[in-house]
């Protein structure tokens, strides 16, 4: 449903049409539009994980995609979109709901077994809670990095100084603090063991 479907805005001698409130457009990869963003990241890791699922596939190679292109492919989304721990942890059980039902696995089974590294006995699948933290917190670090002076003077006026003072917190994962991914890593298989 448009509002006023005729187009009122030129840029370079081209009309850009309006936008009806059901549809998106993509900006910079990460689809856009009056619907929420949480429900497209949502279809795409269950439309993942059913194709996956039907394949005929033995579970070592469901666990390899899993963890080398279906989470790596919800990164980028999730670390520019607005996305709560609580969604995160959604995303998070429906992988673990998945690769239970791969593996054959009983319910017992702790969830940081998914987490932990290879090395030490576990899954190595990225914890979706935490990792988009550190992605933002690389992410807005980065950004922070590399302003020019005209920048930081508009930002410092801004809301954006109060939102850096959470990103500079390490992340706590029951009492151990992580700031990049080994530190991460360490703290998940010190939890597990």
């Amino acid at each position: 449903m448009v509002k006023d479907p005729c187009p009122f805005l030129n840029c370079c001698d081209e009309v850009i049409p309006a936008v009806s409130v059901g549809t998106f457009y993509k900006y910079f990869g990460i689809q856009i539009g009056c619907m929420d963003n949480m429900v497209f990241v949502t279809d795409v890791l269950e439309k993942k994980l059913i194709h996956s699922t039907q394949a005929p596939l033995k579970p070592q190679l469901r666990i390899y995609a899993l963890i080398n292109h279906m989470i790596p492919g919800l990164f980028y989304p999730l670390t520019f979109m607005a996305a709560s721990k609580k969604f995160l942890k959604s995303l998070d059980t429906r992988i673990w709901t998945a690769c239970r039902k791969w593996l054959r696995m009983p319910k017992d089974v702790p969830k940081l077994f998914f987490h932990a590294s290879s090395k030490m006995g576990g899954l190595g699948l990225p914890q979706l809670q935490y990792k988009i933290l550190l992605l933002k917190l690389a992410s807005m670090n980065n950004f922070l990095k590399n302003l020019d002076s005209a920048s930081s003077e508009i930002i410092s006026n801004n809301a954006l100084p109060k939102m850096s003072k959470n990103w500079e917190k390490p992340l706590e994962i029951s009492g151990e603090t992580a700031m990049n991914k080994e530190e991460l890593d360490n703290a998940m298989t010190s939890l597990l063991y």
